[in-house]
């Protein structure tokens, strides 16, 4: 009995679906502002990673629908942090106001390249809101209104 047990937690676990691996950039097309994969022609949805030249990660994050959206990274070419946030999708609408490609929506850090902090607060649609931290001094924009 103790065997088919382990045999079935094997398989079940086994089967559990894995992430997907990040795509490099330099793999999709971009046209307009919608990144497409040109194996599907489709826009490209899922995990995303650019490099410098020395092949060390520049960014990771997420696209949904060929868009930037969700959390994201970015390093120095040492491979140090250098700021990490979340960036909100433009409706269809906004996209036709022709409004800038990506917006910065939630928490914000960035940090010099020797690791200290250089910023930290929060983005709301792409604007400083509440309370922040730059360059050591703290700061108070309007409040965060969410909706």
């Amino acid at each position: 009995m103790r065997i088919v047990l382990q045999v079935v937690l094997l398989v079940v676990l086994g089967c559990r679906p894995t992430a997907p691996e990040p795509r490099d950039m330099n793999t999709l097309d971009i046209e307009g502002r919608i990144w497409v994969d040109p194996l599907t022609g489709e826009p490209f949805t899922g995990p995303y990673e650019s490099y410098y030249e020395n092949g060390s990660v520049y960014e990771r994050g997420m696209f949904r629908d060929g868009r930037f959206e969700g959390l994201f990274e970015t390093f120095y070419d040492n491979g140090q942090l250098y700021r990490k946030g979340a960036f909100k999708i433009w409706t269809q609408a906004e996209l036709e106001e022709q409004r800038p490609r990506t917006r910065l929506d939630g928490p914000y850090e960035s940090y010099f390249e020797d690791g200290r902090l250089w910023t930290k607060g929060t983005f709301k649609d792409g604007i400083e809101c509440g309370e922040w931290f730059e360059d050591d001094e703290n700061l108070t924009y309007p409040p965060c209104v969410r909706s």
